[in-house]
């Protein structure tokens, strides 16, 4: 791909220089903020979430997440808007969607039409930007916002319109073909993930091969394996031993694990770094290298994670259940065990509340488990585990470096056409299928005003 053949000195986020016939102008002149809210005429409106998808209409009878006693403060969304979420910045996953239609979003919010610019185009510029969060050194206060008057005064690029429209045409197509090679890796990678948690279910209820079986007590279980036991939890493990205090210096450095960055097993996002002084208010509890962290809220999610020594230290929201191992379990093992079917059925069944299901810490300690009586035969059925997973788990590690490599390139891709790096002008765009990336952390807004944590 080419270069522009002369540029000059920007003052624009991220970029230090632009094409030579770009102009610049800041927000104010480019954006005009929509702040009608729906009022006493909400269900006139569709109810809209900004998400990694996009701005995206959000299924009230899914009981999935949080909503307000009242729609009234939200704000009246119009097709081609532009809403920006200024806080909660580093921790929020997408900060900035365009909207293909009508209809409310939360008055949290900053909603935007655009003037004497493209709104897709707009869109992509901030998009390439909060994909590596450049506007980073924009954010006041501990909750990491960017004051309404600061970004009006941000710069923009904008070129010549027809070359917007080219810049949108190209990254639309591009972009879909990143989207449909991701797609199809995530979709391995998950199918690939599904088969190695189902030799784990299997092989931590019925145990090696040729074991002889005695009734089980567990709902779910039927049998366990002659040798095994069926305890609570409490048994096994002790609670939130750890936890950081408010008095904790503003300049304390920490990694910060949220419930949204966590799947079931491993993590979807690595941490993310910051001092305590910036960090939200559920960042307290500190775990160590051997700890299980299961999430108490929302618990359909299913969000476990095993704490290896790469995250040994981190700080996890108080919404996990920091599980530290006593000297009667092996860590891993444990590990396992808490994500076979029947236990996350039974934390799932034990939570309360339809839209925010939850478990209190005390209940989930006594639910139940089965394992090997002895830590010794603990030990001999994890390496079993670990012969019987290990070509699906090479095969998986090689899919999360290739997905990685692709979501980088897209991202830099990005940059490099919004802010004229590279001349797609002349490029011919052929036809193409529109593919939307499926994102695999769920697309629920826990970042509003109206929400707590």
């Amino acid at each position: 791909m080419k270069s522009y053949p002369e540029y000059q000195k920007s003052n624009t986020p991220y970029a230090d220089k632009i094409p030579s016939h770009w102009a610049t102008k800041r927000n104010r002149y480019l954006l005009e903020e929509r702040k009608a809210e729906v009022g006493e005429n909400s269900t006139d409106y569709m109810l809209l979430s900004l998400s990694l998808r996009g701005v995206i209409p959000r299924d009230i009878e899914s009981g999935k997440g949080k909503f307000p006693e009242k729609f009234d403060k939200y704000k009246i969304v119009h097709p081609n808007d532009v809403a920006f979420c200024l806080f909660d910045m580093d921790e929020t996953p997408r900060t900035v969607g365009i909207s293909p239609r009508c209809g409310m979003l939360t008055g949290a919010y900053s909603i935007f039409k655009t003037n004497g610019i493209d709104p897709r185009y707009f869109y992509y510029v901030y998009l390439a930007m909060d994909n590596v969060k450049a506007l980073r050194p924009y954010y006041t206060g501990l909750r990491k916002t960017i004051n309404i008057n600061t970004f009006m005064g941000l710069r923009t690029p904008v070129p010549p319109i027809q070359e917007q429209l080219q810049i949108v045409r190209y990254l639309d197509w591009k972009v879909s073909s990143f989207n449909k090679f991701l797609n199809a890796r995530k979709k391995e990678m998950q199918l690939l993930k599904e088969h190695r948690m189902s030799i784990i279910n299997d092989t931590l209820t019925k145990g090696i091969e040729g074991t002889s079986f005695k009734p089980s007590n567990i709902e779910g279980l039927d049998v366990i394996p002659e040798t095994w036991t069926e305890k609570e939890l409490k048994w096994y493990v002790t609670s939130n031993d750890e936890s950081l205090s408010g008095m904790t210096p503003d300049d304390y450095e920490l990694d910060y694990i949220d419930i949204s960055t966590v799947g079931f097993g491993s993590l979807k996002s690595n941490p993310v770094h910051m001092e305590f002084g910036n960090a939200p208010s559920r960042a307290r509890r500190k775990v160590r290298t051997g700890d299980t962290i299961l999430s108490t809220v929302r618990t359909y999610l299913k969000s476990v994670c095993y704490i290896n020594e790469e995250l040994d230290g981190c700080i996890v929201s108080t919404g996990f259940s920091v599980l530290r191992p006593k000297e009667n379990v092996y860590p891993e093992l444990l590990s396992y065990a808490l994500c076979c079917d029947y236990f996350i059925n039974a934390v799932i069944k034990n939570s309360i509340g339809t839209s925010y299901p939850a478990i209190n810490d005390s209940k989930l300690m006594t639910l139940k488990i089965a394992l090997p009586s002895s830590v010794e035969e603990q030990i001999s059925l994890f390496d079993y585990v670990i012969e019987l997973t290990a070509s699906t788990d090479e095969i998986i590690s090689c899919l999360e470096r290739e997905i990685q490599l692709l979501m980088e390139t897209k991202k830099r891709l990005l940059l490099d056409v919004v802010f004229g790096r590279v001349d797609v002008s002349d490029i011919n765009i052929p036809d193409y299928e529109i593919v939307e990336e499926e994102s695999d952390i769920e697309d629920i807004e826990e970042n509003t005003e109206e929400q707590e944590d």
